[in-house]
């Protein structure tokens, strides 16, 4: 009865969309390539975007989650997703998880003015040999470079945007790179 009180199961709280699930990393982990093996590489149409956020309607979700398996920012249109979501009031949060290669770029700027609430960089490792051996790609100290200068932009046009990064725990990942 405390949880019927508390939460409403009329309508989701958390919704998960796949703006695309393509990607510029081949991180060993992901099961991104057992989709795209069955499915193709796909990125989702605006107009499809759209329909889905104006199904929430008269709802608001407490979380409106940007990515699953591909790397959102390799989506144009990404920003007018961001911005669409947040003129229909759709959630309180909108969240992106990334691998970050791309958060200094024009798609990265935009959702950062377009006022996405909070962008989680996946980076995954402290040292450029851990970083190649799960990402298979090189850059980790571009990378970093590029996530500084996000966090730059975001303070000079006074964005509310969080920007955060996480290093989850592999067992190619030592310990001293977690703490």
């Amino acid at each position: 009865d405390v949880f019927k009180a508390k939460i409403s199961t009329v309508f989701p709280l958390i919704l998960n969309i796949e703006p695309t699930n393509d990607c510029n990393a081949k991180c060993y982990y992901c099961p991104r390539e057992r989709t795209v093996q069955s499915q193709g590489e796909n990125y989702l149409d605006l107009g499809t975007f759209r329909k889905i956020i104006d199904q929430i309607n008269g709802h608001q979700l407490i979380m409106l989650n940007l990515h699953k398996d591909g790397e959102s920012l390799l989506h144009h249109d990404l920003p007018e997703m961001v911005g669409y979501a947040r003129k229909k009031d759709a959630a309180k949060i909108i969240h992106l998880n990334t691998n970050g290669t791309l958060i200094n770029t024009k798609t990265g700027k935009r959702i950062i003015e377009k006022e996405i609430d909070d962008i989680t960089v996946s980076i995954d490792a402290a040292r450029e040999e851990t970083y190649q051996k799960l990402k298979k790609i090189k850059g980790l100290a571009r990378l970093e470079e590029n996530i500084k200068k996000a966090i730059d932009y975001r303070n000079r046009i006074q964005s509310k945007t969080r920007i955060r990064v996480k290093i989850m725990e592999f067992d190619d990942v030592e310990t001293d790179e977690i703490e």
